[in-house]
């Protein structure tokens, strides 16, 4: 009994012994892994990237999680070209324009107006050798007072070309490859086309010319009427008469002298004033009109058409910058607006012309193909020489 006690004290003994011994253990483990003590943690950085609690998403790096600052959007080189030119042409506080077709000008540039109305706008208009001998003159005397020729080429041609600034003309990178020269002194921005133009209430359609021959009939003696600044009507004809690239001058010449003498018409000047004569009936027939001023004045109510003759002549009208233009940047803020498709659209309206840039609607090209013209250019021939000849021709013809 004594033996057995003994037993159970020494299995209980070693019980609680490996007890302790288990327990010791534990604690030395908890220890171990406890945490540091506070003064050897390093403080938490400001950039510290907090760590989510869903296991979906992954801690990242500050550089992954912080998306950099959006940056600034640079202008585009077309727009900020735009922008210092409309500014210095601001600065420049003035833009002159010279062209007979100047006279509608409030018309037509009214947008501009409205989007620079601070930058005054100077206008005179008056016939194209009437401009151009005031540049000429004025420009040998050391003045320059125009930022804008508004002419047509048969003009431009005779002007010496140093006193032309070239340009790129960007809004007319997509116009028809005849639209400038190679040196790019000028820009052909419309067309401009001359036939009869026949007063409708004095003249029935029976009695219209058919043909540039009727304009010999005696019946228009003393009921025509020719401008003067009609000088490239000989070279016109010269022109359509042409066999071989070769000018026919002498049945050009023929051909005027002829009509001429048969009418005997009264001598007049321009286009828009002859042509508000002939809708009051101060002359039945103007022997060489504009078909864009007939067009415009029919439209605006007065007894004025241009009767199809067939083949109707066309040359163009043209933009152009002087060298010395005094406010060169408010002169390409300009021609660049009136090339633009809203800017031309809105002359071509005031002037029923027929555009070069074949995406502007005109009222003047539909009114011609209506009748069946056929339009005949003849800016191949439009050299100083040709035109001095034509000229020269027909202020004789007209002053006999």
């Amino acid at each position: 009994m004594n033996r057995m006690k003994r037993s159970t004290i020494y299995v209980t003994s070693f019980f609680v012994l490996m007890l302790i011994l288990v327990a010791s253990m534990v604690v030395l483990s908890c220890g171990k892994s406890g945490p540091s003590p506070q003064t050897s943690s390093p403080a938490p950085s400001s950039s510290t990237t907090v760590k989510s609690t869903s296991p979906a998403v992954k801690s990242t790096s500050p550089s992954q999680t912080t998306k950099p600052a959006s940056p600034t959007p640079t202008p585009s080189p077309t727009v900020d070209k735009q922008a210092q030119l409309e500014a210095a042409a601001l600065k420049e506080g003035t833009v002159v324009l010279w062209a007979p077709h100047a006279l509608v000008a409030e018309k037509y540039l009214a947008k501009f107006k409205q989007r620079y109305p601070s930058l005054k706008l100077e206008l005179w208009y008056s016939g194209d050798m009437e401009i151009a001998e005031k540049f000429l003159l004025e420009t040998k005397s050391g003045q320059n007072n125009v930022d804008l020729l508004g002419l047509t080429e048969q003009v431009i041609v005779s002007l010496p070309k140093d006193l032309l600034a070239k340009y790129d003309w960007p809004n007319a990178a997509k116009w028809p490859a005849f639209a400038y020269p190679k040196d790019r002194l000028w820009l052909r921005y419309y067309l401009s086309t001359k036939a009869p133009v026949i007063n409708t209430k004095l003249v029935s359609a029976a009695e219209a010319p058919k043909s540039w021959e009727d304009l010999k009939d005696p019946k228009w003696k003393g009921k025509a009427a020719a401008s003067l600044t009609s000088e490239e009507a000989p070279l016109a004809m010269a022109a359509m008469l042409a066999k071989g690239g070769e000018l026919a001058w002498e049945k050009s010449f023929a051909f005027w002298t002829e009509v001429v003498k048969t009418s005997q018409p009264r001598i007049v000047n321009l286009s828009t004033g002859p042509t508000t004569l002939l809708g009051t009936g101060e002359f039945q027939i103007l022997l060489y009109g504009s078909g864009s001023v007939a067009a415009r004045q029919a439209t605006e109510g007065q007894p004025v058409g241009f009767p199809s003759v067939g083949l109707v002549p066309a040359s163009a009208s043209v933009l152009a910058i002087p060298k010395q233009a005094p406010h060169p940047n408010s002169a390409r803020l300009l021609a660049d607006f009136m090339t633009t498709i809203a800017g031309n659209k809105d002359f071509v309206d005031a002037q029923f012309t027929t555009p070069v840039n074949p995406d502007v609607p005109s009222v003047g090209a539909r009114l011609h193909k209506e009748k069946g013209d056929e339009f005949f250019l003849y800016d191949d021939f439009l050299t100083a020489e040709n035109m001095k000849k034509s000229s020269d021709f027909w202020r004789q013809l007209l002053k006999k």
